[in-house]
């Protein structure tokens, strides 16, 4: 299995490799790698001893990239994140959507944005209704120029009224995969 990811410049990085539905608990953290600022660095790890035991599929599985020191395991979504591409064999050629993956643990109407920090315009909004449980939101990333973009996943909780809100930044590169 590999993950790529684009490292903007020299931060700490915490890669954290699971299962986006935690069903057989397959958990990899604990990373320990030398990363090039201004490159798409990649992450490989061997199958055989757990992966395929365990029969898990690429699509099985997520990653994330913390642009800081690795927290606890119950500590909050990250501020800033590299988003990675997850892959077997080739990394794809382009990079044609960012697939942001949110796991609710109640129903939910919630709607997502994407805004440029540079202007502070949405440059991708998205009504997404009643959600709960594991869910995906595919963005877009050919139109993206090169730059700095918060994600902001906001609603609120159909039985208790609570608000629901997540948010992330991310760099998206201009270089090529």
């Amino acid at each position: 299995m590999q993950a790529r990811f684009y490292l903007q410049e020299n931060t700490p990085v915490c890669l954290v490799a699971r299962e986006k539905d935690n069903r057989k608990f397959y958990w990899l953290d604990q990373v320990q790698q030398s990363w090039q600022p201004g490159e798409f660095n990649t992450f490989s790890w061997p199958t055989a001893t757990v992966i395929k035991p365990l029969q898990l599929k690429v699509t099985d599985l997520g990653v994330l990239v913390r642009l800081q020191d690795c927290p606890s395991v119950d500590s909050a979504a990250p501020d800033r994140i590299a988003p990675a591409i997850l892959y077997q064999n080739q990394p794809p050629n382009e990079l044609s959507a960012y697939v942001f993956t949110y796991k609710l643990r109640a129903n939910a109407k919630v709607k997502l944005k994407v805004k440029s920090l540079a202007d502070g315009q949405t440059v991708f909004p998205k009504e997404l209704g009643n959600k709960t449980g594991v869910f995906e939101v595919v963005v877009p990333a050919n139109k993206l120029a090169s730059g700095d973009y918060q994600v902001e996943l906001t609603g609120y909780d159909l039985a208790s009224n609570s608000p629901v809100y997540q948010s992330v930044r991310f760099f998206h590169p201009a270089k090529p995969l």
